[in-house]
């Protein structure tokens, strides 16, 4: 069997508005004999929102996965919870309703841990990190209420001896901080010792929204990130929740960043986030093939990318294989100075924005307030 894994998938935002079918236009997806992806968020039609950044779909979205294809999804990231706990249940009762499994998420811990077989001897596991500075707000499910299947060695080690002695598991891993390349060490040294392990095919991650490198180790692969399969353009109102304004609404704020906002804003995805990786898992021979697949810029479609943009994507993945190799103390020089990097041009982006959307005045004002105040949080 011939099974198509893919990153981070939206199916929200601008995709509920078009009439669209035919949505990838990829062969390597469409002749995959099943088709698995990351849902990055809720299915639900309740009025309930968490007081975070939020992401989440109305039930007519279900048209789209249909239209995708899809025979499963991983739900184990930090969006799923964006609807309460509701909101869990309801999206995985939406997606049984339509013949779609689900994996990393569930009504407790015991459904959460469950693995999803593709067939008899090739199960998936989902899991996603949670209680870090970079990856917080995170609903881990327990024993008494809904949550997703927690990231710890330990806890993947006890799912894995579950499974039958002639049985293997793709493990999906949402983790790492979003928009770098490099992820945290310990992520590398993880990543190697479930490599290790005789029952793991394959790891994919998620959540860095660009794609990362690859690591080789005893034989086997994990593709530390893929990036975001498809994840339309969507409307964000303040602070930083997504937004259905009615078909007639305008507004003049756009952004190529993910940030608060004060106004309704229309979020675009820079080119290299709407680049990704798809990979097509051969069952039998245990051959792995990757692709480069883009998203049109003002259209949720997606398609094969410029030559430019695979060879730049193709360059930038062998590089970054290479770089994940180095050393403990090299490598921290390159992943310190990519998040260091990152966070310079992020906070200039979204300082010209807020002038942009607040004006000089109250730009200033809120700048000088936040100067204030870590200046009493030192004193103290």
């Amino acid at each position: 069997m011939k099974i198509c894994f893919t990153g981070d998938l939206f199916v929200g935002g601008d995709l509920q508005e078009t009439t669209l079918t035919n949505i990838v236009d990829i062969d390597l997806y469409n002749k995959s004999e099943f088709r698995i992806s990351n849902l990055e968020h809720p299915i639900s039609d309740n009025s309930f929102i968490e007081n975070k950044s939020t992401l989440f779909a109305k039930s007519k979205s279900l048209s789209a996965i249909r239209d995708l294809k899809l025979n499963a999804v991983c739900l184990a990231n930090n969006h799923i919870h964006d609807k309460g706990d509701n909101g869990i249940l309801s999206t995985i009762n939406h997606l049984k309703n339509n013949n779609i499994g689900s994996f990393g998420a569930g009504n407790s811990i015991l459904d959460a841990e469950k693995p999803y077989f593709i067939c008899s001897d090739l199960a998936v596991l989902g899991y996603c990190d949670f209680d870090k500075k970079y990856l917080n707000q995170v609903k881990v499910a327990t024993l008494n209420s809904p949550g997703v299947n927690p990231l710890r060695l330990e806890k993947i080690l006890s799912d894995l001896e579950s499974l039958k002695d002639n049985q293997e598991a793709v493990i999906y891993l949402h983790w790492g901080q979003e928009h770098v390349y490099f992820p945290p060490h310990e992520d590398i040294k993880l990543v190697k010792k479930l490599l290790d392990h005789k029952k793991v095919a394959l790891v994919i991650g998620a959540h860095a929204h660009r794609v990362q490198g690859i690591i080789s180790h005893n034989g086997k692969y994990a593709y530390m990130c893929l990036g975001n399969f498809l994840f339309p353009n969507f409307y964000i109102s303040h602070p930083t929740q997504i937004n259905y304004p009615s078909k007639n609404t305008t507004t003049k704020y756009s952004t190529r960043l993910y940030h608060q906002v004060h106004k309704l804003t229309y979020k675009k995805w820079k080119w290299i986030n709407r680049l990704s990786l798809i990979l097509q898992y051969d069952t039998v021979s245990k051959k792995i093939i990757h692709k480069v697949v883009y998203q049109r810029d003002n259209q949720p479609k997606i398609t094969e990318p410029k030559l430019i943009q695979k060879l730049y994507i193709t360059f930038i993945v062998k590089i970054l294989s290479l770089i994940y190799r180095l050393p403990f103390f090299l490598y921290k020089i390159f992943q310190i100075s990519n998040s260091f990097l990152s966070k310079i041009y992020h906070n200039i982006y979204v300082s010209l924005f807020y002038i942009n959307q607040r004006g000089f005045k109250n730009f200033f004002k809120k700048f000088f307030e936040i100067i204030l105040l870590n200046i009493k949080k030192v004193n103290k």
